[in-house]
């Protein structure tokens, strides 16, 4: 069995990237309003193409984020571990999300509802101009890395 302690989610959501720099009682707030779940080793927490409504963290075990291809094969692009963001497409249009989110292993998350982040944004618009700069680090830094991996294929 993964670790999996509940009522951490206020500790692994003040150690996340995404929240580094929001109110001790925001990040409670986000946690209080999240769920703590549990997933087995293959578990598919969401496929692409489906409706995005939550942003996930990882507390323990890794998630592979996959993308399929033409040919009926997928190609892992991204590999998160303890503390790392994902699903974070939930808060862009069209609320798709853009790969398969698979456990690699046990592996507990703590699934927060896209609903609760727009609430605390809308009462503090500061809290959505942090969280869409991070976003947007993740999203070059998930193009660079796809880059790498493209590049390391075709030699």
């Amino acid at each position: 069995m993964a670790e999996f302690e509940p009522g951490l989610a206020s500790d692994v959501l003040g150690r996340c990237e995404f929240f580094r720099d929001f109110d001790g009682e925001v990040v409670a707030e986000i946690a209080s309003r999240s769920t703590e779940r549990l997933f087995d080793p293959g578990e598919v927490v969401f496929e692409e193409g489906d409706k995005a409504l939550n942003l996930y963290v990882v507390e323990t075990g890794r998630i592979g984020l996959m993308l399929s291809l033409p040919n009926g094969h997928e190609i892992k692009v991204l590999d998160e571990g303890p503390g790392e963001p994902f699903g974070w497409t939930s808060l862009s249009d069209p609320g798709r999300y853009v790969a398969t989110a698979r456990c690699l292993r046990e592996t507990a998350l703590v699934e927060v509802p896209v609903s609760v982040l727009e609430e605390i944004i809308e009462r503090d618009p500061r809290h959505g101009v942090k969280l869409m700069r991070r976003i947007a680090s993740a999203g070059v830094a998930w193009i660079a890395d796809l880059r790498m991996q493209l590049t390391a294929a075709l030699d």
